[in-house]
């Protein structure tokens, strides 16, 4: 391209595949091709351009050729790297950042969802531990009533020498049991609730770091081609005075109501046969004209400045005189 059509290179070191944003303007010297090869009439007057003067100009350096030359002579010039390139004619095709944005939220609702499950086995565990906990509490009453039963008949069996002694200590043996056996069942549950806590906990705090570096990747990706776009634009209406000129021009006919294609040839300087209605800002309605002649003019006192004009009158002019006429229109009107 160049070093001096070169604006901006960044390389990028953050992603899988390290890679460079180039961003140029292509300024050449020089008259264009097509003005080389015309002949001029015998006896016409013509003014050609200085033929060394500057001018934004794509056609010998982002042709689809040359695109494609850039592309192979990076590529072999990288491949001692091991740098992979894509495969010419491949369906495959960039993520856009919307869709991006739209996997991200797709896996965050997925994982918000596993949340939810993992929250609802942990109510369900804690009620099932609140269950067991009053189920023990009973058998804790129950076991307290038995040893005093049991009590009671140790005194009376040592009175009357009862047989059934034993079998009443054997069944409160086996109450004791069954308490311990809920015992550490209640403590294993506890230990279960704790765990999926705190897995539950590392996978939301991950999930929030990475959604935070990814969020911060984008914001400063975004930022630097905001700064690069902007320098691209202080040194293009640098270097071609009339641009911020045409851009507020396409601006205040597309407010008053022009197409794209009518601005278009608006802005190519010729004139433009209009019927339709035409929008005033400064009056907030719209004014009908059949058969007008628009067009920009410049003024030679007035440099780096085009006036849009509408049968030869100034637009501002024509839609003051426009407004008056109506006003005038509804006071007879009203005088009626």
């Amino acid at each position: 391209f160049g070093k001096e059509n070169v604006v901006s290179v960044v390389l990028h070191m953050d992603e899988h595949t390290p890679h460079l944003h180039a961003s140029i303007v292509p300024i050449v010297t020089g008259e264009r091709r097509k003005a080389r090869s015309k002949t001029t009439d015998e006896g016409k007057r013509t003014y050609r351009k200085k033929a060394n003067a500057v001018r934004l100009c794509a056609d010998d350096v982002l042709n689809r050729d040359k695109m494609i030359g850039y592309h192979d002579s990076y590529a072999e010039a990288m491949n001692k790297y091991g740098l992979m390139r894509g495969i010419r004619g491949s369906d495959a095709r960039h993520t856009t950042t919307a869709q991006y944005y739209r996997n991200i939220k797709r896996e965050t609702e997925r994982l918000q969802n596993c949340m939810k499950l993992l929250q609802s086995d942990v109510e369900e565990a804690e009620q099932l531990l609140q269950q067991t906990k009053s189920e023990i509490s009973t058998e804790k009453l129950q076991a307290a009533k038995m040893e005093a039963k049991t009590a009671l008949v140790s005194k009376i069996g040592s009175l009357l020498g009862s047989g059934k002694l034993k079998e009443v200590e054997q069944h409160n043996r086996k109450l004791c049991e069954l308490v311990t056996d809920r015992e550490q069942y209640i403590d294993e549950l506890h230990e279960k609730i704790q765990r999926t806590e705190d897995s539950h906990s590392k996978q939301l705090d991950e999930m929030q770091r990475k959604h935070q570096s990814e969020v911060a990747n984008l914001e400063s990706k975004h930022s630097t081609e905001v700064t690069m776009l902007n320098d691209i634009i202080r040194k293009a209406k640098r270097w071609f005075p009339m641009l911020e000129a045409r851009l507020q021009m396409e601006d205040l006919c597309r407010k008053i109501g022009f197409t794209v294609e009518q601005i278009g040839v608006l802005l190519t300087g010729k004139a433009l046969n209009f019927s339709g209605s035409l929008y005033s800002e400064e009056h907030r309605r719209k004014f009908n004209v059949e058969n007008a002649e628009i067009k920009v003019f410049s003024d030679s006192t007035k440099p780096n400045q085009l006036f849009l004009y509408i049968n030869r009158q100034p637009i501002i002019e024509w839609f003051k005189e426009q407004w008056n006429i109506s006003k005038d229109r509804r006071n007879h009107h009203f005088r009626l």
